[in-house]
């Protein structure tokens, strides 16, 4: 170990970013940093090695890869003591901490420190160069980098005569003599005499025929337009459920322009091949330009079903709650309702595609139209050593007596999920107590409806009647908590 020194510094060079590692003489690891490669960084590097260390940079040793470059000039210029050692030396010193072979550069630096600290002989001490010295790699470098200018503008210049040349070939070919271009103009001009008067022949039979296919275009669209209003007007005569016309008047519409677009692509298509291609390349189109489009389409059919929804249902769709204020063919949107208890508008409205319904991690969440209730479930621990029977009565007749006001409308409701869904699976409406072990001793699960408009209110009076058993119960401590 050197005794010259009081700081040792493994240096791990890059193109971009070095890894600089500090030890003191013991050999204990003090600091670790990266540095960019750029005079201020490297200029920040030098101020940091020397406040980190409080010394003078003579008492500060380098070891580094390279013999030559900017990091080495920077670092003699400032003072420091630099050593270099060749890479495959270090290689055989790296293996004293490790014989991994994976390429690590805060490693590096450590081995090129503790290497310094300990075998200085091994390094080789550098100095900065005669400035004539360096004069001349300078005129190297700038002798090196004008040959290879010069090649590349010799390689453009070649490439550009080449070119010229290639262009001279085709154009020489194009020359015609000036006596073989005079016969063939006359051959043209008599040739372009026959064509002019073969395309006004064709013209006039052109004509002809478009006037014909305009003429069917215009019956037949004529009666197409004349059945749509006719349809029209059967399905706001004969159907009064506004969903069901609406429906039926969206159906109408989709047809009439299908069969607008089929009556012109065969008035204008020629063969039955013209007739194919262009309803390929029309589906082809709107299947790849209209892909979302046309899934959500699909998707409004499919919201508007027997169990679908419409304008003022309360729907969940993914983590939004929200009652629906506009479906359209495309999308649908929701104003969402947010708060504790008893929901209301957050006044923001909320988009979706109606592609959503084909979407599996979202899920779409519907409340029967004509129901507004939902079932809360409060866990009350009992103390030990009561009469659980009892306080299950007490519990269950006080949830009860809460309940009571809006016991008529739930049961309403109730009926109306057995309607709406063909079922008899609505279940009791009564409120349920049910006692279970714990860990603690026993738990009364309660499981209650209560109506959403009143949400708020009902689980607050609930919660008060709870505490009230309780407390006549026992006087011990209990713990309520909201499931």
């Amino acid at each position: 170990m050197s005794d010259r020194f009081l700081w040792f510094v493994g240096f791990d060079w890059a193109s971009e970013q070095h890894r600089v590692c500090l030890l003191d003489a013991e050999g204990e690891h003090i600091a670790e940093r990266d540095v960019r490669h750029g005079g201020g960084a490297l200029s920040e590097l030098c101020g940091w090695l020397l406040s980190a260390t409080g010394a003078q940079p003579a008492q500060i040793a380098v070891g580094i890869e390279t013999p030559r470059g900017p990091v080495v000039e920077t670092l003699l210029e400032r003072g420091f003591a630099v050593f270099a050692i060749n890479p495959k030396q270090l290689d055989r010193f790296r293996d004293r901490f490790t014989v991994a072979g994976a390429k690590d550069d805060s490693r590096d630096a450590q081995v090129l420190g503790h290497s310094l600290r300990t075998d200085e002989f091994a390094f080789r001490r550098l100095s900065t160069d005669d400035p004539l010295v360096i004069e001349l790699r300078e005129w190297s470098r700038i002798h090196e980098e004008l040959t290879q200018e010069r090649i590349r503008l010799a390689n453009r210049v070649r490439d550009q005569l080449d070119a010229l040349s290639n262009q001279f070939k085709q154009i020489s070919a194009l020359l015609i003599p000036l006596s073989k271009a005079g016969v063939l103009l006359n051959q043209y001009r008599r040739n372009l005499d026959n064509w002019r008067e073969a395309v006004r022949s064709q013209y006039r039979e052109a004509l002809k025929t478009l006037g014909v296919r305009l003429a069917v275009l215009a019956a037949l669209l004529t009666i197409v337009f004349a059945a749509a209003e006719a349809w029209r007007r059967a399905v706001v005569r004969y159907i009064q459920d506004s969903r069901r016309r609406y429906q039926f008047l969206l159906l109408r519409r989709i047809t009439l322009w299908c069969l607008v677009v089929v009556i012109v692509g065969f008035a204008f298509a020629s063969e039955l091949g013209s007739i194919v291609t262009f309803a390929g390349l029309i589906t082809a189109g709107l299947a790849v330009a209209m892909q979302s489009v046309l899934v959500s389409i699909v998707g409004y059919f499919f919201l508007i079903g027997k169990y679908g929804i419409r304008v003022g249902d309360r729907v969940q769709i993914g983590e939004v709650t929200g009652e629906v204020i506009d479906l359209g063919l495309v999308r649908l949107h929701l104003m969402e309702l947010g708060g504790h208890g008893t929901l209301g508008p957050t006044g923001r409205v909320v988009a979706f595609a109606n592609s959503i319904v084909f979407q599996v991690s979202s899920g779409l969440f519907k409340q029967i139209h004509g129901v507004n209730f939902v079932w809360r479930e409060i866990t009350v621990s009992l103390p030990p050593g009561i009469d659980y029977a009892a306080a299950k009565r007490k519990l269950t007749a006080a949830v009860t007596n809460v309940l009571m006001e809006d016991r008529e409308e739930i049961l309403r409701q109730t009926n109306e999920i057995q309607r709406a869904t063909s079922s008899s699976s609505g279940g009791d409406v009564q409120p349920r107590v049910q006692l279970s072990f714990s860990a603690t001793g026993v738990d009364a699960h309660i499981r209650y409806p209560v109506h959403l408009q009143n949400a708020g209110e009902m689980e607050e009076r609930v919660s008060q009647a709870v505490f009230s058993v309780g407390a006549a119960v026992s006087t011990d401590s209990k713990t309520v908590r909201s499931i």
